[in-house]
């Protein structure tokens, strides 16, 4: 059997350092902005999502449960640091028009 039996598993898990590319570009903005807050709470939510999918998927799927959980604890992490940045940036420009 081996590891060509869940070489299928490649191609999703591909998309994890796609999501980390995307947050780590808003995560280094905020940091330089001093809002190390935001690193706290986009890894916070990152644990809490693989770990819930992670014992759901893991339980429905297998491997496979285990790679979705992966690539899904990435895109947490990746779209709590695009939310942050947009909030903080609104409110920049906000105190740059008042």
């Amino acid at each position: 059997m081996g590891f060509a039996a869940d070489a299928w598993l490649i191609p999703m898990l591909d998309l994890a350092p796609l999501f980390i590319t995307f947050g780590t570009r808003f995560s280094v903005a905020l940091r330089a902005a001093q809002k190390p807050q935001y690193d706290l709470l986009a890894n916070a939510v990152a644990a809490l999502t693989g770990i819930l999918t992670g014992i759901i998927f893991i339980k429905l799927w297998g491997i496979g449960g285990a790679g979705a959980s992966t690539v899904l604890g990435f895109a947490a992490y990746a779209y709590v640091f695009f939310l942050s940045y947009r909030r903080w940036s609104k409110e920049l420009r906000s105190v740059d028009h008042a």
